[in-house]
């Protein structure tokens, strides 16, 4: 399955830099840099975006890059802070595109990640899956399940459209990228060769390398 699009759904911010770092997050969405989980995207979708977006829920933790949300999270907003004109016409942009994502037929994949999940949350993701199912089509829903061990390794585990990724690092998540450079290099690789075809993936990694040596030469001559 060629995948057209990538999506971050949360739970954590790792998993809209994994896209990013990978050179596959083309455009912003509502939960790439905020607190989420299945539960409060469920009700953004039944509620179509309208608590999210109504400024008389958000809370002024009194940091220009923060702000809470009195229905949600009381910390919610952890980059960005829509109390300010121009933070919040990028979360209204973010929905609307959202949206638009959910009406298209093209492929997607949804990516979610936790830390330590538990049973409850593993549930929670297959309940949560069957109301998106109501919202879009033609998507797989990658759930990352990271967990730090003495060794490196992971497994997939599959319940209909879900992809499950259970990933074992040495390191913690910083809440962006793994502590240790190795092992984001290796969900790296996992997410290329599951997701990405390779020749698109190295085709881009070329463009980006001439795209630098042709600044330099410029550089170079001017």
């Amino acid at each position: 399955m060629k995948i057209n699009h990538f999506c971050s759904l949360g739970t954590l911010c790792h998993s809209s830099q994994l896209l990013k770092r990978n050179n596959l997050k083309k455009c912003s969405y509502p939960f790439d840099w905020i607190f989420s989980n299945c539960n409060m995207i469920c009700h953004c979708l039944q509620d179509d975006f309208n608590i999210f977006l109504d400024k008389s829920y958000y809370i002024n933790l009194k940091n220009k890059c923060k702000c809470g949300h009195s229905y949600y999270h009381e910390s919610l907003f952890n980059h960005h802070n829509p109390l300010n004109h121009y933070d919040y016409n990028y979360f209204t942009r973010c929905v609307e595109r959202f949206k638009y994502l959910l009406k298209l037929s093209d492929s997607k994949l949804f990516i979610i990640m936790y830390v330590n999940m538990n049973k409850d949350e593993r549930e929670e993701v297959i309940e949560f899956n069957k109301t998106l199912s109501k919202y879009t089509s033609n998507y797989k829903l990658f759930v990352i399940n990271h967990q730090k061990n003495s060794v490196r390794h992971h497994y997939f585990d599959y319940i209909d459209n879900i992809d499950f990724l259970y990933l074992y690092t040495l390191s913690n998540s910083d809440g962006k990228e793994f502590e240790n450079v190795e092992d984001n290099l290796y969900l790296d690789r996992i997410i290329q060769s599951k997701y990405i075809n390779i020749f698109d993936y190295d085709l881009q990694i070329l463009k980006r390398i001439i795209a630098v040596k042709c600044s330099l030469f410029t550089s170079s001559i001017s």
